[in-house]
């Protein structure tokens, strides 16, 4: 009976330090109610949503129940993954806005000259051949090259003028003007990256300095010829009678297919800013962000729980063995 009463004080130990244990185990298990409700309320927003999404749909299902069954399910469902895919690229449209605007803000050191460049640059689009996402690419790459938000502008008027010409991207443009502004001067790759396009400036050049025509390449060679020189002529190129005055202006059925849907994705930006203020979405994935963290740790206060049962079920097995050790002999 010694030997049992011995082996009785050790599993009572066992069991006070299993105890013990348990209660650690408790203690770290009572963050997961609040690690829920964080996840309940992160969620709310998109109950709300769907809520609002489903009453719709019901007075839609309603109104259409004079055709067929089959014709309402089919209508419905064609009717939720049209307006699904139409708010998913409004999202991405607003989300890409967004993204623009802070590279801007970056690049003119102030949100608010970034929000007054965005919107002239959107007016820009609306009125040129030009779609925003390549125009305001454009804008970037100029901005990105030292030209001022002030500058801008009227760069881009000189170099979408000299793209509807020959009917390249602008952004293509924008990034050989601006690469020639980083350098100062221009090189021969230069001149004839232009010319490829369609864009002789050699005739500009030689009457800047007054010479033959035959005489620029040696010039650019001795690096006399700067950006200052190409930057006028541009602005020779694209003024009252120059070879590309006012081209954006005369747009074609390409540039005002162009130009429409330039409108259309700018209407699609601003739908997915309405959704975006709607159902608070920034707000509801904040939460779910939030949550997503914090699961790592509510899992394993999880795994705590199921290990900590598992060594006490192992425990009552081994006490349960000893008794009927005991017990046999």
């Amino acid at each position: 009976m010694a030997r049992i009463g011995t082996i009785r004080v050790d599993v009572i130990a066992d069991t006070r330090r299993a105890t013990q244990g348990l209660r650690n185990v408790r203690n770290e298990a009572r963050a997961l109610p609040q690690a829920t409700r964080r996840a309940s309320q992160a969620m709310q927003g998109l109950n709300r949503a769907s809520g609002r999404a489903g009453t719709s749909m019901n007075s839609l299902a309603s109104s259409m129940k004079g055709l067929g069954k089959a014709g309402v399910v089919g209508g419905i469902a064609s009717a939720t993954a049209g307006i699904t895919a139409l708010s998913v690229s409004a999202l991405k449209a607003s989300a890409a806005n967004e993204q623009m605007t802070v590279s801007f803000e970056v690049l003119t050191g102030s949100a608010a000259k970034a929000q007054t460049l965005m919107a002239e640059l959107n007016q820009f689009s609306a009125a040129t051949p030009f779609e925003p996402g390549p125009v305001k690419e454009a804008a970037r790459q100029l901005l990105a090259f030292g030209f001022s938000a002030a500058e801008v502008k009227t760069q881009l008027q000189r170099v979408g003028d000299i793209s509807a010409g020959i009917g390249a991207p602008i952004k293509d443009i924008a990034e050989i003007y601006g690469k020639a502004r980083v350098q100062g001067r221009l090189f021969m790759v230069d001149i004839n990256q232009l010319t490829n396009r369609g864009i002789n400036v050699i005739p500009q050049l030689a009457k800047q300095f007054g010479v033959t025509e035959d005489k620029v390449k040696s010039l650019v060679a001795e690096g006399k010829v700067s950006f200052d020189n190409l930057e006028k002529a541009f602005a020779d190129m694209t003024s009252a009678g120059g070879q590309f005055s006012g081209l954006m202006a005369k747009q074609t059925l390409a540039g005002k297919w162009s130009t429409f849907t330039g409108l259309m994705k700018m209407r699609l930006m601003e739908f997915g800013d309405t959704l975006r203020k709607e159902f608070d979405l920034d707000k509801v994935l904040n939460g779910m962000i939030k949550f997503a963290k914090g699961s790592t740790k509510a899992l394993g206060i999880i795994a705590k729980v199921i290990r900590f049962e598992i060594d006490r079920f192992r425990t009552f097995q081994d006490v349960i063995k000893v008794f009927a050790l005991q017990a046999t002999k």
